[in-house]
């Protein structure tokens, strides 16, 4: 796969629907943390967040808690965007560079349907919620502010999660905005994947002309 050079954005357009699982690694071990069923992201962060979110109210008051805590959320939905259209879809050619787009998030274009592969594991997730906790305790200071936009950024991440995996994976019967947010989602799978970046909200997309196509 590392040698398709130029053809892997042509190899990766065509999913493998239905098929077994891929593999992704030879360990065992990494092999197991590279599949997490979704009901984990929410167990694991979401009393993380309420927490943060009910330490940030005990200090600052419920109005400058709801505030940051919006504010925290929002930058959630700009990192959301800004991740999936330039990172996970950056234009890569070097064998490290397709092994390593593959491994982050190619093979879930290429097994969409992958149940275990639809959000993020936790053993990776960690780092970065330690590292933004740190990055927003530095440039919010004061009572409550950085535990409100932290969790208010949590529980972004969180939605953001749980709605992918919705996306693939929820039956018919779904509410109007969700049903909304999943076209957009598979059409950006399989229509167009240059368009479609916002997971959670299409706002971003309307924004800055990156819905998908009727």
């Amino acid at each position: 796969m590392g040698r398709l050079g130029p053809r892997y954005p042509e190899w990766l357009a065509v999913p493998n629907m239905g098929a077994a699982p891929l593999r992704l690694f030879d360990s065992p071990l990494l092999e197991a943390c590279s599949k997490t069923p979704w009901w984990t992201v929410p167990i694991l962060w979401l009393p993380l967040a309420l927490a943060a979110l009910a330490h940030a109210v005990a200090a600052a008051g419920l109005v400058a808690a709801a505030g940051y805590a919006a504010l925290g959320f929002a930058a959630w939905l700009c990192l959301e965007y800004a991740l999936h259209r330039f990172l996970f879809h950056a234009h890569v050619v070097s064998r490290a560079g397709i092994t390593l787009h593959f491994a982050f998030h190619g093979c879930h274009h290429k097994q969409p349907q992958d149940g275990l592969r639809l959000v993020f594991p936790p053993l990776f997730a960690a780092p970065l919620v330690a590292f933004f906790r740190a990055a927003l305790a530095a440039a919010l200071p004061g009572p409550g502010r950085a535990r409100a936009a932290f969790g208010g950024m949590l529980a972004g991440y969180v939605a953001y999660d749980c709605t992918h995996y919705w996306s693939h994976h929820a039956g018919t019967a779904l509410p109007a905005w969700l049903a909304g947010v999943r076209a957009a989602h598979l059409a950006h799978h399989f229509r167009d994947s240059s368009r479609g970046f916002g997971v959670s909200s299409s706002l971003l997309d309307a924004l800055l002309g990156t819905l998908p196509l009727r």
